[in-house]
């Protein structure tokens, strides 16, 4: 089966979010956000990471700031709330977590 994540349709009124590939093992989900949207606050336990196809992102915790580019990819801190603002007009990016 093929996905194709540069088809996510983006809206204003929440993230757009795609179902790529689950197992036993990893999910694999493509979420879309436009300028100023944000991933409200959250935090995982599971260990995953974050693979930016497109536009740019800004992932927030308490302590920091990071700015995420095209083809950048980053390990997410497990247990510490975070959220996520798209910074282009189109942001897609990858969640690959471990199940």
């Amino acid at each position: 089966m093929i996905n194709n994540i540069h088809s996510l349709e983006l809206n204003t009124e929440k993230p757009a979010v795609q179902a790529l590939h689950r197992s036993d093992k990893v999910q694999v989900t493509a979420i879309g956000l436009l300028r100023g949207q944000l991933l409200k606050k959250h935090l995982t336990s599971n260990p995953a990471m974050i693979c930016v196809v497109e536009g740019t992102l800004d992932f927030q915790t308490e302590t920091e700031s990071i700015s995420l580019r095209s083809g950048d990819t980053m390990e997410i801190p497990v247990d510490i709330p975070h959220e996520v603002t798209g910074m282009d007009d189109r942001n897609v990016f990858l969640l690959i977590r471990e199940s």
